[in-house]
């Protein structure tokens, strides 16, 4: 069994996709169209109404150690 990469969005990217699949007829074809999981649209969602800025990432990215 292959090990899914996990993938990490942007805010804009966020943004941009859950816009696009408000577009489709079921919510399911667009999650489909973006191999996303129900629970990610789930937490998503209710970011979009805070505004683009909401949707950053959750944990804070870590800066590399070098010693």
């Amino acid at each position: 069994m292959d090990k899914r990469i996990r993938r990490v969005f942007t805010p804009k990217q966020k943004f941009t996709i859950l816009k696009d699949i408000e577009t489709f007829l079921a919510v399911r074809e667009g999650l489909k169209r973006y191999q996303l999981c129900h629970s990610v649209y789930q937490k998503w969602k209710p970011q979009l109404a805070g505004g683009q800025a909401v949707l950053r990432n959750s944990k804070p990215l870590k800066a590399p150690n070098f010693h």
